[in-house]
C-alpha cells in the first residue's frame, strides 16, 4: 500500500509541476504581448 501511496504522491507532484510550468508559460506570453 505504501508503494502505491508513494507512486500516487509522485504522480500528483509531477502533475502540479506541469501545471505550474504551463501557468508560467502563459503568464510570460501575456506579459510579452
Amino acid at each position: 500500500m505504501s508503494v502505491w501511496g508513494k507512486l500516487f504522491t509522485a504522480l500528483r507532484g509531477g502533475a502540479n509541476e506541469a501545471a505550474e510550468a504551463v501557468a508560467d508559460s502563459q503568464a510570460m506570453r501575456i506579459l510579452d504581448q
